[in-house]
């Protein structure tokens, strides 16, 4: 039991840190399958290892005694057991094929299921239940078919194994009356069959030894080549650079380059299977940093590369080029696609942190989820549906940059979180939780609502895979380049000054909860040394693929 329990630990924690390779190499069903079957297999294989070793002890003394008491006769009992390993040896053989088979069948299987299960909503809308039912079917046929094989060769293997004393016990005795001439006595019999007696059990415990000594050693070799898939090299990270932000200003009157909060450099590529395709094409990357910057846009059109930006800033992707990733104090990561827990509202906001009603109050006022909560039957108490069922798209999203909210983090990566929302709430969002509770905050936030870029401190152009340009809004729109016809192919710079506006515009009831949502979520000290963090992102950065 230990040793299972101690298995499956350290298989759960090793899927936690594989890298985005390995991943691809291992299916969720394959991981299943290591968890539940071949850790059960190791640690049932347990009981049994002090049964190989002091069978063959206990067969040794038999044998010895059997050749002192009847002396050669029992020479011929030993060439019997001699004559029949061969035979055992093909059949394990045999059966050592068949398990890798069963075990291949069923990691098949059970990605199947798990595919079903995780997509049943798609697969009943479409009526798609009698081609995935074949599938199932199919691979469970294969699976009996290997097993039918391996029972056969187990009967066959048990079968030999119990009539093997037998065998021994007539040929032993005909030999010894016929060829030498002597005489059977009850003291002779009685004792030499409770020799072979003794013999027999360990011959019959064999098998089921052997059995499992074969998944065994099957499931630790499945086990040990997962064990070693590559982990996910982990950024470096740093003492928050709060500190580090509250004397920046004596470092800049020095002369000095102030810390940044975050530091990338370098090329980062995508590795996906097969590993022998073509790579695409990348551009040499351009070099840019902002100096203050607390708010960080990243832009550019779609396809151009600003999640594997975030990916890369994250640790996701496999840098070929430049110094590690540095990043100063703690960091708080908003996906693109909301991540929900099958639990309640609240559980999913504070996510293991302690409850503060004042801090919880106003992170759903910044993510307008007061109104969201009311309509549920059981206001912020009420659970939540696998993967978010019973909310909208909208609401997961804003459950999740909720989530990142109220963890209170130094840093926030923020992978265009307005892209599931509505206008109306989007300008909402951005003002009163992006530039309102977390206005001193160090924040990379990537957006296609290219309307909200002019308000931010820097901003990073991508461009098919690479960064093209980095600097403020005035100086990229004097440039007249990429940002420029970006902003105006989306006639965002004809309303820039729109989202400045924003706030203004609020009521004054509005633009007052803002400010209490704010004052809420930040310390006055903390927050002011944050301020002075920087960001430096996109120098010489570049992504590659490989598919």
């Amino acid at each position: 039991m230990q040793v299972k329990v101690s298995l499956i630990n350290s298989l759960y924690q090793k899927t936690l840190g594989l890298s985005t390779a390995a991943r691809q190499k291992k299916s969720v069903g394959e991981t299943v399958t290591l968890m539940q079957v071949d850790a059960v297999k190791v640690g049932d294989v347990m009981p049994f290892l002090h049964g190989v070793w002091s069978g063959l002890l206990q067969v040794g003394l038999t044998v010895g005694l059997l050749v002192n008491f009847i002396g050669s006769s029992a020479l011929v009992g030993i060439t019997l057991i001699l004559f029949t390993f061969p035979l055992q040896t093909a059949i394990v053989n045999r059966m050592i094929a068949c398990q890798k088979d069963i075990m291949t069948h069923t990691s098949e299987r059970v990605k199947v299921l798990n595919e079903v299960i995780q997509g049943i909503r798609v697969v009943k809308s479409s009526a798609w239940e009698r081609p995935f039912k074949a599938s199932v079917e199919e691979s469970r046929a294969k699976e009996l078919k290997a097993i039918l094989k391996r029972v056969v060769l187990r009967a066959t293997h048990v079968t030999l194994m119990l009539s093997t004393p037998l065998l021994i016990m007539v040929a032993t005795f005909a030999f010894y009356t016929k060829v030498q001439r002597r005489q059977l006595i009850p003291s002779t019999i009685f004792t030499a069959v409770s020799l072979f007696t003794a013999l027999r059990n360990p011959l019959m415990m064999y098998p089921m030894v052997v059995n499992n000594l074969i998944s065994a050693h099957i499931s630790v070799k499945r086990i040990d080549a997962f064990l070693k898939l590559d982990d996910v090299k982990l950024v470096n990270r740093q003492a928050s650079h709060t500190s580090d932000a509250a004397s920046s200003d004596n470092d800049e009157s020095d002369g000095k380059k102030p810390l940044c909060a975050i530091e990338i450099e370098g090329d980062f590529q995508w590795i996906t299977l097969p590993p022998d395709s073509k790579k695409s094409k990348s551009s040499k990357a351009g070099k840019g940093s902002s100096a203050k910057s607390s708010d960080s846009a990243v832009v550019g059109p779609v396809g151009s590369g600003k999640s594997s930006f975030v990916s890369a800033l994250l640790g996701d992707m496999e840098q070929k080029k430049g110094p590690p990733i540095v990043i100063r104090g703690s960091l708080a990561y908003c996906s693109q696609q909301a991540w929900i827990m099958n639990a309640t509202v609240r559980d999913n906001i504070l996510f293991g942190k302690e409850f503060d009603e004042i801090t919880y109050d106003a992170v759903l006022s910044a993510c307008a989820l007061e109104q969201d909560l009311e309509a549920l039957p059981n206001g912020d108490l009420t659970e939540i549906g696998e993967r978010g069922i019973n909310l909208s798209g909208g609401q997961k999203q804003r459950v999740s940059l909720a989530r990142a909210v109220y963890a209170d983090a130094d840093i926030y990566v923020l992978d265009d979180p307005l892209s599931a929302v509505d206008a109306h709430v989007g300008a909402h969002l951005f003002h009163h939780c992006i530039n309102g509770s977390l206005a001193n905050k160090t924040r990379v936030f990537v957006t296609n609502q290219l309307q909200f870029v002019p308000e931010a401190d820097s901003i990073l152009i991508m461009k098919e895979g690479r960064t093209v340009q980095q600097g403020t809004y005035k100086e990229l729109m004097k440039l007249g380049t990429d940002f420029s016809q970006l902003m105006k192919g989306s006639g965002a710079d004809k309303a820039d000054n729109t989202s400045e506006d924003a706030p203004e515009s609020d009521s004054k009831g509005g633009a007052l909860k803002k400010k209490e949502s704010s004052d809420k979520l930040k310390g006055s000290a903390k927050q002011q040394a944050n301020k002075k963090g920087a960001a430096k992102v996109g120098s010489n950065t570049g992504y590659t693929q490989e598919h």
